[in-house]
């Protein structure tokens, strides 16, 4: 996110390889050429110019060819930190599925009350929330399941 529009030019892929090897040099063991199958920005057409004549732009999607080189740059690229290669400032975030986001979503409301009664709890990817709570450590991937053992604290 961040990437300027059009800095990619007409070639997307080649622009992130780059952009890659200059943002995570200390990811060298990664081909990136190999890793990098696809890019494009969404939405797919082009936002409308703000009042100061600006486009904001839009998210590049990228998809890697091992999930290891993802979680690579994920822990290298933590989002709240900005990384700046090739003249462009950018963050990184996940690319979740809107299934995926409204199950965070409804784990996101459990935390609050959770931590209300004592407890600690941790929303961790894709979806899927660890609470500790007496001493126990537990892990749920249901909301119904998170919210019948907070509802028994």
């Amino acid at each position: 996110m961040g990437i300027p529009e059009g800095a990619e030019g007409t070639d997307p892929r080649g622009f992130i390889v780059a952009l890659f090897k200059e943002a995570f040099p200390d990811l060298n063991q990664w081909e990136w050429e190999r890793e990098v199958q696809r890019v494009h920005r969404f939405p797919f057409n082009i936002r409308a110019k703000s009042s100061a004549g600006d486009i904001k732009p839009r998210a590049m999607l990228i998809s890697l060819l091992n999930f290891q080189a993802r979680q690579a740059v994920y822990d290298h690229a933590r989002p709240d930190r900005k990384r700046t290669a090739r003249g462009c400032d950018f963050f990184v975030r996940p690319d979740f599925c809107h299934t995926t986001v409204e199950k965070r979503w409804r784990f996101h409301q459990l935390i609050l009350p959770l931590q209300n009664k004592r407890g600690q709890a941790y929303l961790m990817n894709p979806a899927k929330l660890k609470v500790i709570a007496e001493g126990k450590t537990q892990y749920f991937t249901s909301e119904v399941k998170a919210k019948d053992f907070m509802d028994r604290l």
